[in-house]
């Protein structure tokens, strides 16, 4: 039948001319949910993914909540384009059905990070790496999750520290503590070295503007600041 042809090109990955069999089973016999199914993932390999999703519904309208491989075939085609929302929705209909399956908790687990949910895809990562311990890529991607959701409280951090510097240039704790998550910041080197200079602890000023010249050569104000300061002491012929 053209059904078992669209198999056979299937694994072939021969996608269009299975997609062409498919259709014809279709043709033949339209109440056949895996037709349509297979439709929809020889047309997702094709690349013609809104064709894909349409095939795909029309599977799971002929058989609703009995395949989780319906469900989660929509949830890859529509996660390609970016139908992020729509995907999720899948990808949850697929778990209700197979609760025990690794990778659509890992699939769902992907879909919630482009939707900002970090909390909820690390709980989904964690559950896939429960199921599947070891799989390399399952980690990898937690790793990943878990390395940006540090690095966005970081970056708040910093921010709290700036508008504290801003409003309170002069307490030193709070340099140390922002130089403490970005060591490589120039400005706030060139920040910490004003106030030393306010402070006329020129040597310590010295010292915080040679270190943000070292990370950015070219600051002209750290530069200028630097000149001054080491004209003040009478020390501008010692500079290198």
């Amino acid at each position: 039948s053209y059904h078992w042809l669209g198999d056979l090109l299937l694994t072939q990955q021969n996608w269009d001319e299975a997609a062409i069999a498919y259709q014809r089973a279709i043709e033949l016999n339209p109440y056949n949910p895996w037709s349509h199914h297979n439709l929809g993932l020889a047309l997702t390999e094709h690349g013609k993914l809104d064709e894909a999703v349409a095939a795909l519904n029309q599977a799971i309208g002929l058989s609703p909540n009995q395949y989780f491989e319906f469900y989660q075939n929509l949830g890859n085609a529509l996660s390609k384009l970016h139908r992020w929302d729509e995907s999720l929705t899948a990808y949850g209909s697929a778990i209700e059905l197979n609760p025990g399956h690794p990778q659509l908790h890992s699939s769902l687990g992907s879909v919630l990070v482009q939707l900002g949910k970090s909390d909820q895809a690390v709980a989904s990562y964690r559950r896939s790496i429960q199921l599947k311990p070891d799989d390399p890529e399952i980690h990898e991607k937690l790793g990943n999750v878990l390395r940006e959701r540090v690095q966005v409280d970081l970056d708040q951090a910093i921010s709290c520290y700036r508008r504290a510097i801003r409003t309170n240039p002069d307490n030193l704790e709070n340099y140390h503590k922002a130089l403490g998550i970005q060591s490589n910041d120039p400005e706030l080197y060139l920040q910490l070295g004003n106030t030393f200079v306010k402070q006329n602890q020129l040597d310590q000023a010295i010292i915080f503007y040679q270190i943000a010249l070292q990370i950015q050569p070219e600051n002209y104000e750290v530069n200028a600041q630097l000149t001054s300061v080491l004209e003040k002491q009478g020390k501008l012929g010692s500079r290198e």
